[in-house]
């Protein structure tokens, strides 16, 4: 999070109070509806950063655990520059809150959470996401055609373009095995409950 820059206020927590309170929630299993809260977002810095792998696993398992949409994340980079990547999706969660228009169109009953393992190549520019996969498994079927998730990219692109504003002009995997970022970030995360005093 040093490397990103952004200091994120919950409910008027931040730093250590903040970090026992996402312990807390993990710990509890609840999840917060992002409906709930009011987001503002502000003070918006080019940023340009490597992560390694353990640090990208870190920041999509701890950015925002009560309320995001994937957990227990693990990510590796493999010596030819493919991305191997596990865990899981709260399916009913990110349909509920990302993409309601989906709801009515699915003939089956979402699954609270479904498992998910794929590999392959990774991009973004300019907030458009690029897959690359070459196997992808999910809890339900496996193995998948990763051709489906490939077309699918953009389904994907909501987990980070629902931050207004936020702007990853590109992501690769670079030869040392790290992630190399530059991208508009918010320094400032303000989270508040609805109908809270400010």
């Amino acid at each position: 999070m040093t490397k990103i820059g952004t200091q994120t206020t919950f409910d008027k927590m931040t730093g250590d109070e903040l970090r026992q309170y996402n312990k807390d929630l993990k710990k509890s299993g609840t999840k917060l509806a992002v409906s709930d809260y009011t987001w503002e977002f502000s003070d918006y810095q080019e940023k340009n950063f490597e992560l390694t792998p353990e640090e990208a696993t870190a920041v999509i398992n701890e950015i925002a655990p009560g309320v995001f949409w994937l957990e227990n994340q693990q990510i590796r980079i493999l010596k030819d520059g493919s991305v191997e990547a596990s865990g899981t999706l709260l399916a009913a969660k990110a349909i509920n809150e990302l993409y309601p228009e989906l709801k009515d169109l699915i003939p089956v009953s979402v699954p609270e959470k479904l498992d998910l393992y794929a590999v392959g190549g990774i991009s973004i520019k300019e907030n458009v996401l690029t897959l690359n996969a070459k196997e992808f498994k999910s809890g339900i079927i496996s193995p998948v055609s990763a051709q489906i998730l490939n077309e699918n990219a953009l389904y994907f692109e909501a987990l980070y373009t629902s931050v207004p504003g936020l702007v990853i002009h590109s992501l690769e995997v670079n030869d040392q095995g790290n992630f190399e970022v530059s991208a508009l970030i918010p320094q400032t995360a303000t989270i508040t409950k609805n109908g809270s005093a400010t």
